[in-house]
């Protein structure tokens, strides 16, 4: 990799900000008293460490210095508005580089409008002629493919190339080891040299690490401009009314205009978090949903699948419909061999009314040899007692490999069943 310019260091310039502004402090310290207590030193020291880089940007994205200058100025007018609400400061370089850049497409739409509203030609590029040829192919491309990159290998490239730092600095500054840093530099170089290749801008590493270096022996803003944005940035701080009749008409247009894009950058952000929740919640509502309705029906399903394999209960199913139906033969082929027999099956059905066929079976309690089904609700009319309502108690005995109905009764349900579960102490309700 290409060694770094030899530019000096913020800490190694002559420090005309006061005693109580230390030229070490962490660039979150120094936004901090800015916002806090207005302290214009700390805000010099800020524009004194990213200064050259935002100046690099906005000359190599407008290529005309007064446009450059007005953007420059609009970028410090943006840290100053936005300097109570950064939440990463200690990534200060990474956020002003974006600004800058987004600052110097507004600014050279907005230039590219006043000349077809003029009608006039664009103004000609300020660069010299070896400065042309260097960078014809490289400038339109670098710092949009450098915008693209992931957060954090252009927040390495950045604080490495653009300003200056050393790994060691870069890693303090961002609380992480040094082997991290330099593996974030390698790949973020990596894949910015495979997107420039993509553009048609083929770059060894050696290369791009010059090119992107040279970036930093180029960016020198004019001490008038530097003054001017500090001067903006104090009467920023207080607020777009304070700072209205000082800033120039185009610096202050390019801040209102970069400041709305943010906004509804993140007025964007706030409404696809808020879209997401939505569906996520209508989306677990309507699962939910169906999962609850469909519960009772699977349950219902299975029940009836269980109930359809069991023995016990398919015998005393159609011995009831077969009973019922006046097929008393049919009902005895079912039966116990010379405990019921039709005519039998015949007269104690005779007077056996349901409200619906075929009669459910309410329960059924079973062991291995003997069985007592409890059926829904039957009217049996008696002509001395009147019609009474009440269950038919079914007793099942299994004989060979099959079951056969025993015993059919009416009246005294709790009892017959207490008796049952204390005869066959071992039975069990059979869905």
């Amino acid at each position: 990799m290409a060694s770094k310019p030899d530019i000096p260091s913020p800490r190694s310039l002559p420090s005309e900000t006061g005693p109580d502004c230390a030229a070490d402090a962490p660039d979150a310290q120094l936004l901090t008293r800015f916002a806090n207590e207005h302290d214009d030193a700390g805000f010099a020291l800020l524009m004194q460490r990213h200064g050259p880089m935002v100046w690099g940007v906005c000359q190599r994205v407008l290529r005309n210095v007064h446009d450059a200058e007005d953007a420059f100025q609009a970028v410090f007018l943006v840290l100053a508005r936005k300097a109570r609400s950064l939440r990463r400061p200690e990534r200060l370089g990474n956020w002003l580089y974006g600004v800058a850049y987004r600052t110097a497409l507004k600014g050279r739409a907005a230039r590219a409008r006043r000349c077809f509203h003029e009608g006039q030609a664009a103004p000609p590029s300020e660069s010299t002629a070896v400065e042309e040829a260097e960078w014809r192919d490289l400038r339109p491309v670098l710092d949009e493919e450098l915008n693209r990159l992931l957060v954090k290998y252009r927040t390495a490239i950045v604080l490495y190339y653009l300003e200056g730092l050393t790994q060691e600095e870069i890693a303090r500054r961002l609380g992480c080891p040094r082997q991290t840093i330099a593996t974030r530099l390698a790949r973020g170089c990596a894949r910015l040299r495979v997107r420039l290749t993509r553009r048609g801008v083929a770059l060894s590493a050696a290369a791009l690490a010059t090119a992107l270096s040279a970036t930093v022996l180029r960016a020198s803003p004019p001490a008038r401009v530097v003054e001017e944005a500090a001067r903006n940035a104090a009467q920023g701080i207080k607020g777009p009314a304070a700072a209205s009749g000082a800033v120039p008409p185009n610096v202050a247009d390019l801040t209102k205009g970069v400041l709305r894009d943010m906004w509804w950058r993140k007025m964007r952000i706030v409404a696809v978090c808020a879209l997401s929740a939505i569906l996520v919640a209508l989306g677990a509502g309507v699962w939910s949903y169906h999962a609850l309705a469909d519960k009772p029906a699977v349950q219902e399903k299975d029940k009836k699948k269980a109930q359809k394999k069991n023995p016990i209960r398919q015998t005393v199913e159609k011995f009831l419909a077969a009973a019922l139906a006046g097929k008393a033969d049919d009902a005895e082929a079912l039966a116990e061999p010379g405990q019921i027999t039709a005519r039998k099956i015949k007269d104690d059905f005779r007077d056996v009314t349901v409200a619906r066929l075929p009669l459910g079976i309410a329960s059924l309690q079973a062991d291995d040899q003997m069985a007592l089904a409890v059926t829904e609700n039957v009217t049996i009319k008696d002509p001395r007692r009147g019609d009474q309502k009440g269950p038919l108690l079914i007793t099942v005995k299994k004989i060979d490999k099959g079951w056969r109905v025993r015993d059919v009764d009416f009246g005294k349900t709790e009892k017959r069943i207490a008796a049952f579960k204390k005869m066959h102490p071992k039975a069990k309700a059979v869905p």
